[in-house]
């Protein structure tokens, strides 16, 4: 009851109310990028090319969870933008430390001009 319940239902309605993920593409993600880490082995492959997180020319961010027990922070890039959290793989996200540990720093990441 109260404010922070009514805040936690608000917030797994706005979870799962997104679009479905198809078959295939929860596939992908998940046994593909998550579970056999093709882009950190070299078998993120687009038509014959390898994709390599690290020479991509425009400029990216990651935010790695490292309490995540979905996608392991293993899994991560390693970009030097890489900014690690302390909060698990929905916390990072919605928690009460969301908005000073994920937003505010995407959304200055985002402010800052950018170019490919």
């Amino acid at each position: 009851e109260g404010a922070d319940a009514a805040l936690f239902i608000a917030m797994e309605q706005w979870a799962n109310g997104g679009a479905p993920l198809s078959y295939a593409a929860a596939r992908e993600l998940f046994e593909d990028f998550i579970a056999n880490d093709q882009p950190g082995h070299d078998g993120w492959r687009i038509n014959d090319t390898v994709i390599r997180p690290s020479t991509v020319p425009c400029p990216m961010i990651e935010f790695v969870s490292l309490a995540d027990r979905i996608v392991p922070a293993a899994t991560a890039t390693g970009l030097s933008t890489r900014q690690d959290i302390n909060r698990g793989h929905v916390g990072m996200v919605t928690g009460s430390h969301a908005k000073a540990q994920l937003w505010e720093p995407l959304r200055q990441w985002l402010s800052q001009p950018q170019h490919c």
